[in-house]
């Protein structure tokens, strides 16, 4: 395998030049510069795509605990959580399918193989700073990036050695407790954290959930043109769920488990003034269980009345960048991937009609490897006009070879106005299941197609006021093509074919004012019209209208106050407690939250001896009562509050 050969590359890459020069800081640290647009650092204003940015300061000072939670706040971006803490969650990002959205922590992708990803477990730990760009991007990022990427990013640490710790407890007898260290020399800076949360759910039983994640980053400046970023997340997650398929409380003892590791080295080189490579090693292991014992003695009678399952994916990839500035004007870069990703799944379940019990076993085990070739390239020219265009080339060892483009355009008239203008396309491989089930229910299609994409978008912002006001607008046009579909067949015939097409088109406008240094408001809406090509059906939780706003007050140094309005317009989604199922539509709600953080010591700029500070937070503030999906109550009023350590 190719990634038997990354410790000979280190040495190579951090050892191939004499005559370079110092990198610049780290940039993800700089909330105008963005990394995941181009995997290069770039200003805001030069980036082509619609990105969204928040600082992790600003999580933890609004006692953020989930990214899903602030992803609702995002333009285009619609979150269908299903029940209590560790009930799974779907994004959908402008109107696309729930896994075309490629999600990475520091590099490594966190997606299924396949692309799908629950967000239910996924928190702010440790982060610096969390990017999402949407629009097409598998020219960088290859499968799964159809509607946009997610990037998390670990804080860097650096400086002092600090201390950090927060505890906080609140309704559904809920726990948080989160400590965390972060230091630095001249040459080394590191980063650490460790949280465990816990909450009784919101059912009146086998509602549990608990997670633990442990986070730490270490950057390693070998010399003054040499840099090795090595990132290690882990996570252990356990949720228990009482609700059967339609969303009813009927089992006591079900639940899912969740361990994952993510972990990336990136290695980086300035060989010259205008030459720099960088080589990245990625590893993803994820293990997903799910257990249901009979709930009693009398529990022996149905379909899989026990069943139990685990799972277990790897994902690995090596990846080689180089970057070469060819004048002031004109920058190039390319890269060489190579990726192998693997499952294996086994799984036993009992079953009882009557005539005796039976236990029946299966086993999956799979594996595929991609490799790619990319390249892109920027030019910067006069009147403020910005050209950016991609093109990769992959060759997966089951569905043969696919290409993919993407070009861009940026216009600056004046300091206070961008235009900018993007075009691509896009793919998402199939999972696992679609091309090598065989069970008598599922038989995989080995001659499955990648799902595919076409997107445009136009936009403008426009500054007024010295920054004090920010106009945004985006509209948006996604087609796809060959989405795979499960399909009734013959015995031993595939399941799975290509068969549908879908189109999801819309406008995105933001609106925010900083009328003073102290105050921000943020509002932002969406517009979205989604429909399967041949019949007039929306897309399944979509809503075709939504709608955030965002208040934020700093009376004094070191305080925030906040609160935000989410508004989720009516969707359609399937009721599955009828047969058969039926399409209904859902109404539309409301959410407000509220969270403050401030100092002990009162008002003023003292603040009191180690850091302590005081912070809350209010989900759901009215109690509102309404559906995310049919069957499943959206959560309830939450409180959570506690003491938060920084020194």
């Amino acid at each position: 395998m190719p990634f038997r050969l990354v410790p000979l590359a280190v040495i190579l890459v951090c050892c191939s030049a004499v005559n370079a020069q110092s990198f610049p800081n780290d940039t993800a640290r700089v909330d105008d510069l963005i990394v995941t647009a181009t995997r290069a650092e770039m200003l805001r204003r030069s980036v082509p795509a619609t990105v969204s940015t928040i600082t992790g300061d600003e999580l933890r000072a609004r006692g953020i605990r989930f990214v899903a939670d602030w992803l609702r706040e995002v333009p285009g971006a619609t979150v269908v959580p299903t029940g209590s803490y560790g009930g799974v969650t779907s994004l959908f990002l402008r109107g696309g399918e729930s896994d075309f959205t490629k999600v990475l922590i520091d590099g490594v992708p966190a997606n299924l193989p396949g692309g799908s990803i629950d967000l239910a477990n996924l928190s702010t730990d440790n982060i610096e700073r969390i990017e999402m760009v949407r629009g097409p991007a598998s020219v960088l990022y290859g499968s799964d990036a159809m509607s946009g990427v997610i990037q998390i990013l670990t804080r860097d640490g650096g400086g002092q050695d600090r201390l950090r710790g927060s505890i906080r407890v609140g309704t559904q007898s809920t726990t948080e407790v989160v400590t965390g260290y972060e230091g630095g020399t001249h040459r080394a800076r590191w980063t650490g954290s460790l949280s465990r949360f816990g909450s009784d759910g919101y059912y009146g039983f086998n509602n549990g959930y608990r997670s633990v994640v442990g986070s730490s980053r270490l950057t390693a400046d070998v010399d003054p043109s040499s840099r090795a970023v090595l990132t290690l997340r882990y996570s252990d997650h356990k949720a228990h769920f009482p609700t059967d398929y339609a969303g009813l409380p009927s089992d006591s003892n079900q639940f899912n488990t969740e361990r994952g590791l993510t972990t990336s080295l990136d290695v980086g080189r300035v060989l010259t003034d205008q030459v720099s490579v960088h080589l990245r090693g990625t590893l993803f292991r994820g293990q997903f269980g799910f257990g249901d014992l009979p709930d009693g003695v009398m529990d022996t009678i149905g379909f899989a009345y026990a069943a139990e399952r685990e799972s277990r994916i790897a994902r690995r990839s090596l990846d080689v960048r180089t970057t070469v500035d060819l004048s002031r004007w004109l920058w190039v870069a390319g890269g060489i991937e190579v990726g192998h990703e693997s499952e294996h799944q086994t799984s036993s379940t009992t079953s009882n009609f009557g005539d005796g019990g039976s236990t029946e076993v299966s086993r999956f085990d799979h594996g595929r490897t991609n490799k790619a070739g990319y390249g892109q390239a920027r030019a910067e020219l006069p009147l403020g006009i910005d050209v950016h265009a991609g093109l990769r080339f992959d060759d997966n060892e089951v569905f043969g070879t696919f290409t993919t483009w993407q070009a861009g355009l940026v216009m600056l008239p004046s300091e206070s106005l961008r235009l900018h203008a993007s075009t691509g396309s896009a793919f998402k491989q199939p999972t696992f299941s679609e091309q090598f089930a065989d069970t008598p229910f599922e038989v995989g299609n080995p001659n499955l197609r990648p799902e595919r994409a076409f997107t445009w978008e136009v936009g403008v912002e426009e500054s007024l006021i010295h920054d004090r006001i920010l106009l945004s607008a985006t509209w948006f046009d996604q087609r796809f093509r060959d989405l795979i579909e499960y399909v009734s067949a013959a015995a031993n015939q595939p399941t799975y074919a290509n068969l549908t097409r879908a189109s999801s088109r819309g406008a995105e406008i933001g609106v925010r004012i900083v009328p003073a240094s102290s105050l921000g408001i943020g509002v932002s809406s969406t517009w979205l019209r989604t429909r399967v090509a041949g019949r007039d059906d929306r897309l399944l939780r979509r809503p075709s209208r939504s709608l955030s706003t965002q208040l934020s007050w700093r009376p004094w140094r070191g305080s925030v106050f906040a609160t935000d309005v989410i508004w989720t317009g009516s969707r359609d989604d399937m009721d599955f407690s009828r047969f058969p199922a039926e399409r209904v539509t859902l109404p539309s709600y409301s959410i407000v939250n509220g969270s403050f953080d401030f100092p002990l010591g009162g008002l003023g700029s003292w603040r009191a001896p180690g850091g302590l500070a005081v912070a809350g937070r209010v989900e759901n503030l009215f109690g509102a009562s309404y559906q995310t999906v049919v069957g499943f109550p959206g959560r309830g009023r939450t409180v959570l509050m506690g003491i938060r350590l920084n020194r």
